[in-house]
């Protein structure tokens, strides 16, 4: 389950970066896992270097 979780987090940080910056202090926040956190935040890179590439 907290593998299918993850993926979904990555997915929606890359493709849905506004949405994530909308939940900023809730996912900031120190009641939510840090494992959660490295996803959304390995979303964020994908999502950085995808714009890059299309540069």
């Amino acid at each position: 389950m907290k593998k299918g979780i993850g993926w979904g987090a990555k997915t929606i940080a890359k493709f849905h970066p506004k949405l994530v910056a909308c939940y900023s202090k809730v996912i900031e926040s120190p009641e939510t896992k840090q494992w959660f956190r490295t996803k959304i935040t390995i979303g964020l890179i994908r999502h950085k270097l995808g714009a890059k590439q299309i540069q």
